[in-house]
């Protein structure tokens, strides 16, 4: 016969039985809480360089720094550095204890502006705040600065890839040339730009000769370069503003520092009256217009 008391125990026995199993089982991992760390903002840190050789190691490794929504330094987070030009040692590469992560960049052979992006991501590989960052450097031709000696003169002017440029001669290839014979004639020499001064000295020389500033620049002659000229006013206050570069560069090769004195540019002052050309002196830095039968100081230039 069963008594309410034998069902009782019946089901109190199967109830200790599943709930002695269930405690042999594995705890379920606890739910991650909404104050756990997680891979929040990317930042770019240290200063980072302008311009560098094309094909050769950029010299500062690019580094990164990945905080948490606390704003501490994030551990473990998945960093990706792609290059659009060249490549890196190590593209992909994870945060260490101090959150941050660092790629060496190659660059490619292209001469320019080359590009990488740098992304991190959090643990369900979505980006995170900051991503992508994007950063250019200027890939160089060459490896020639303002001031090296470079064709037969000093650079004093370089093009943004350091492939072309200017130079000057070392030393003064005369200290008392007229700009012209006569202060009369108008030449026709109006360029005052950059790279003018080639068609101005050709202009003194058919109006003026060859005895004075111009003639004396396109008669000279440098380590088998021959193409010289009087610089533009344009290229003279470059010259001027790069003096302290040039000089060194002159004095480190035979020549001579610049006077402080007046230099005539090619470019004529007034066209239309014709009697002045215009000069740039040394002791100021000021352009003046000088009348074309005083004496002054010649340097010569020309393009590479």
């Amino acid at each position: 016969m069963k008594t309410p008391f034998g069902s009782f125990w019946s089901a109190f026995l199967l109830i200790a039985f599943l709930f002695v199993g269930c405690s042999e089982d594995e705890d379920p991992p606890a739910p991650k809480q909404d104050n756990d760390p997680v891979a929040t903002k990317i930042k770019l840190l240290g200063a980072l360089p302008q311009t560098a050789m094309h094909l050769d190691t950029v010299e500062t490794p690019y580094q990164v720094l990945v905080t948490d929504q606390n704003g501490d330094p994030f551990p473990g987070a998945k960093v990706k550095f792609t290059a659009l030009q060249g490549s890196f040692l190590t593209a992909d590469t994870i945060t260490n204890s101090d959150g941050k992560a660092s790629a060496v960049w190659i660059l490619g052979s292209y001469i320019g502006w080359q590009a990488i992006r740098i992304s991190a991501f959090d643990a369900d590989g979505n980006a995170i705040e900051g991503s992508p960052i994007q950063v250019a450097i200027n890939a160089k031709a060459t490896d020639l600065q303002i001031g090296d000696y470079h064709e037969g003169g000093i650079i004093y002017y370089l093009d943004f890839v350091a492939e072309h440029g200017y130079v000057v001669s070392i030393s003064d290839l005369d200290t008392a040339a007229p700009w012209c014979n006569s202060a009369s004639p108008t030449t026709g020499a109006d360029g005052t730009v950059l790279g003018t001064g080639m068609q101005n000295t050709a202009d003194i020389i058919a109006s003026c000769g060859m005895d004075n500033a111009a003639g004396i620049a396109d008669a000279f002659s440098e380590n088998g370069f021959d193409d010289w000229y009087l610089p533009s006013k344009e290229a003279l206050i470059d010259i001027y503003h790069n003096r302290e570069k040039i000089n060194a560069g002159a004095l480190a090769n035979g020549g001579t520092e610049f006077s402080l004195a007046k230099y005539w540019a090619s470019s004529e002052f007034d066209v239309g009256m014709g009697d002045k050309g215009y000069s740039l002196d040394f002791s100021t830095g000021n352009t003046i217009g000088v009348v074309k039968t005083d004496s002054l100081r010649v340097r010569a230039v020309r393009a590479f």
